[in-house]
């Protein structure tokens, strides 16, 4: 009965739901952010952006910071399942409007595999969806594919990538039978590819792609008794198995199976963490002691990063799956964890910490760490502030107070305030410069401003050893912040003599090759 409802309440979804237009990568622009006041601090700038009150927290995926709003296009607001996405880096936003809200299902953003990947629905009634890619150094977007719709399909499902190619599970019609069943494609990113059907062998009422990994794919199989199973499929060789002993009752279920780079899959059934090696195992093998919180929706607390996962059980243990093994940690504060590929950050009674898993250390950190963006992290403090920190040169600033802070850039921390609003800090240049060890002539270090006594002039040395004429004001300040002119060292004209002169620093970007 339960998957009669189910299968219902997606073809009336099907049904229902607007065509809205689609996004193309060429008619997408970057804005600069507008503020509705602006703070000037002394080494950054606070700003209240203009987003509407209804705005998402700011998120991150894949290196790319977004928010969200429901869809200025949705009509009913009780049916719609838009959203209008805003990518923010260096300062602007992009906006993409009426992409399918299955974007901010954790499980969707897994099965993509460090791409950040969003679909929405098309116009012609020939074709299911347009995906598109966003690359994460420029956040320009790119179409990915689209899938065309056959006359006996009558809702797609659940969607996947490995490499350039897109797995999607589909409810159709089976033409004989005309019942309603489930069905995989396979596309690839340029169409040389395409195969309908992959699941030949076994037509299950229910089929949904959980992840895709070297052209091999994890399908969990829901039967028409409510019973799931974890299946293994090889579309090029045709090959598919289900997974030993993942047969599961009714109430029960199968959750955030995916594969690790080695090819191994890992996977929560009945709340249980198993691991499973295709070719070695002969069947997944349980790691009892690992569950999930049945008091808590495994979205909330399930972080996955690389090959790194981490959950919080019910007695509120942190506990990690990395492909070295299962790390059990110790309690935690709720909501108070956040996973990196190689570390995972979290809180606990005595203070903030960092785990590296490499070195199995333990490392005080000086907030709760909410991002990081290789040496640069920003995070909250017990009383709300939030911080940003420089690794290598132990700069620490304190930049405002809300929730959710994010590094959207080297040059930015996102955050959504108390009152609702998205304030972004604009941190003077030197604040994320990496340290440097040298020393030169005079003791002077890298970044170190001098001027001759009687000349206006300021230089700065580079890691070059030269000195950099600063062009402008306007350039000192984004550099240095709005004291740019404070702790600038004078000097006897003939001292600068024993320096040469580099490239002059005519924007706080050339600094980073200096």
């Amino acid at each position: 009965m339960l998957k009669k409802i189910l299968i219902l309440s997606l073809v009336v979804m099907a049904g229902v739901s607007p065509f809205l237009p689609r996004v193309f990568a060429d008619n997408a622009s970057w804005k600069p952010l507008l503020a509705e006041r602006v703070w000037n601090q002394t080494s950054f700038r606070n700003e209240r952006l203009t987003f509407n009150a209804n705005v998402s927290a700011p998120m991150k995926r894949n290196g790319i910071v977004f928010v969200s709003n429901l869809s200025a296009q949705c009509t009913n607001l009780g049916t719609c399942d838009k959203i209008d996405l805003s990518i923010i880096k260096d300062g602007k936003s992009q906006l993409i409007p009426a992409v399918d809200q299955q974007f901010l299902n954790p499980s969707f953003a897994m099965a993509q595999k460090g791409k950040f990947i969003f679909f929405t629905k098309s116009l012609s009634k020939d074709v299911w969806f347009d995906a598109f890619l966003v690359d994460p150094n420029t956040g320009n977007i790119h179409p990915f594919t689209s899938l065309a719709r056959k006359h006996n399909e009558l809702s797609f499902v659940s969607f996947s990538t490995s490499g350039d190619r897109l797995y999607t599970s589909l409810l159709q019609t089976n033409n004989t039978t005309k019942k309603v069943q489930s069905s995989l494609t396979g596309k690839s990113m340029d169409g040389s590819y395409e195969e309908r059907e992959i699941s030949f062998m076994l037509n299950a009422p229910w089929q949904q792609v959980m992840d895709a990994y070297n052209d091999r794919l994890l399908v969990k199989f829901q039967f028409s008794g409510g019973n799931k199973q974890l299946w293994m499929i090889e579309p090029a060789s045709q090959k598919m198995a289900a997974i030993p002993n993942t047969w599961t009752e009714p109430q029960a279920d199968i959750l955030f199976a995916h594969f690790l780079t080695d090819g191994s899959v890992v996977f929560f059934q009945n709340y249980t963490l198993f691991t499973y090696r295709p070719g070695i195992d002969k069947e997944p093998v349980s790691h009892g002691a690992a569950k999930l919180s049945w008091n808590t929706n495994p979205n909330a607390t399930v972080q996955i990063a690389g090959d790194a996962m981490s959950w919080v059980d019910v007695n509120r243990h942190l506990y990690v799956h990395t492909s070295s093994g299962v790390i059990n940690l110790q309690m935690v504060k709720e909501g108070s964890v956040h996973l990196e590929k190689d570390a995972v950050y979290f809180a606990d009674e005595k203070g903030t910490w960092k785990y590296t898993f490499a070195s199995k250390k333990y490392e005080s950190t000086p907030f709760l760490v909410t991002d990081v963006r290789e040496t640069l992290r920003t995070g909250l403090d017990t009383k709300g502030n939030v911080w940003f920190e420089n690794t290598t040169n132990q700069n620490l600033v304190k930049l405002g107070y809300g929730t959710n802070p994010v590094l959207s850039d080297v040059s930015h921390v996102i955050w959504k305030g108390t009152d609702g609003a998205l304030y972004q800090a604009t941190l003077a240049t030197i604040l994320s410069m990496q340290k440097s060890n040298n020393v030169f002539e005079g003791g002077f270090t890298p970044g170190t401003r001098v001027k001759a006594i009687g000349d206006s002039r300021v230089y700065m040395f580079g890691n070059d050893g030269q000195l950099h004429w600063i062009v402008s004001e306007t350039v000192a300040s984004t550099i240095f912040g709005t004291q740019w002119n404070k702790g600038i060292v004078e000097v006897p004209p003939t001292f600068l003599w024993r320096y040469a002169n580099g490239v002059n620093v005519e924007s706080d970007q050339a600094i980073k090759s200096l």
